[in-house]
């Protein structure tokens, strides 16, 4: 189900981003509810992969020397 919703942007701002989606062939509308099932997606699986890494903390060991490898997984 969709509803309004109004929210205040910079008018510029507004003005460019339906220039973009009428370039895209797309509404305004429809960008933004992209963009947030996007965003929204984003945090929910940075949350699962969080929760994996937890459990997997020190199941690795890394040599010393290894400097790359500890920056890469801190």
């Amino acid at each position: 189900m969709h509803v309004n919703l109004t929210i205040t942007i910079e008018e510029d701002l507004i003005s460019k981003s339906k220039n973009y989606a009428k370039k895209q062939g797309r509404s305004l509308s429809s960008l933004i509810e992209n963009f947030l099932r996007a965003a929204t997606r984003e945090e929910m699986d940075k949350s699962k992969i969080s929760k994996k890494i937890i459990k997997l903390k020190g199941a690795v060991k890394v040599s010393d020397n290894d400097t790359g490898l500890r920056k890469m997984i801190r």
